[in-house]
C-alpha cells in the first residue's frame, strides 16, 4: 500500500511491499556492498604490496660481480643443494645481520650492497632474486609468532598481521628437483632431509 499522498503519485507506479521483502532487500544491498568493498580492499592491499619479481639488468650484473652465473645446463639435485648453499652462504656472510634497510625504501640485490648488511627481510630478497637467476623457482614465506609483542596464541593471524611489534621472520622457499625446500636468510640453515 503507498502512503503518498495521490498528488505525489502522478506519473508513478506504486507497487505493494510487505515489510519482510524489504528487509531482504535491505539485507541484500548491505551483503552486496559489503562483498563489493572486501573485494575492492583485497585488490587494493594484493597491488600495493605485490613485490615485482623479475630479475633487471643490475641485478644480473651485481651476480656477477660476485661471480655467479646462470648455469648452462640442468643441475642434478646435488648440484642444485651446492648452488643453493653456495648462495646462502655468500648472503649471509656478505651481508650481516645488522639495521634493515629503511622502512619504505626498494629491497633490491642494489640497496642490500650499497647498505652492507640488512635484516633477514632484505637478505632474503636477494637469495630469492639469485635463486631465480640460477633458474630456481621461489617463494617468500613470511613467519609470524604469535607469542610476541603482548600476543598469545589465542589472538590470532589478523590480530598479529595488524597489531605494531609483532615478531616476525623472512625465509625462502625454493623448488628442486625433489620438491620445495626452506632456505634461511639469517643462519647457514635449510630444511633437507
Amino acid at each position: 500500500m503507498c502512503k503518498l499522498a495521490p498528488a505525489a503519485l502522478e506519473g508513478c507506479i506504486c507497487l505493494p511491499t510487505d515489510d519482510k521483502n524489504s528487509v531482504h532487500l535491505r539485507r541484500q544491498t548491505i551483503f552486496r556492498s559489503v562483498s563489493v568493498a572486501s573485494v575492492f580492499a583485497v585488490v587494493l592491499i594484493f597491488s600495493v604490496t605485490n613485490v615485482p619479481v623479475r630479475l633487471t639488468a643490475e641485478d644480473k650484473a651485481i651476480f656477477a660481480g660476485f661471480g655467479f652465473s646462470p648455469p648452462a645446463r640442468e643441475l642434478s639435485y646435488a648440484e642444485q643443494i651446492d648452488t643453493i648453499r653456495r648462495v646462502q652462504s655468500l648472503v649471509i656472510d656478505r651481508f650481516p645481520n645488522q639495521q634493515g634497510i629503511p622502512e619504505h625504501q626498494p629491497r633490491e640485490p642494489k640497496d642490500l650492497v650499497a647498505a652492507g648488511g640488512g635484516l633477514c627481510f632484505d637478505r632474503s630478497r636477494f637469495i630469492e632474486k639469485l635463486l631465480k637467476f640460477h633458474g630456481f623457482e621461489t617463494r617468500h614465506v613470511f613467519v609470524v609468532f604469535l607469542d610476541s609483542g603482548g600476543l598469545s596464541s589465542d589472538d590470532g593471524f589478523w590480530r598479529a598481521m595488524t597489531r605494531r611489534g609483532t615478531s616476525s621472520h623472512a625465509l625462502s622457499e625454493v623448488r628442486t628437483s625433489k620438491g620445495w625446500m626452506l632456505v634461511g636468510s639469517n643462519q647457514k640453515w635449510s630444511a633437507l632431509s
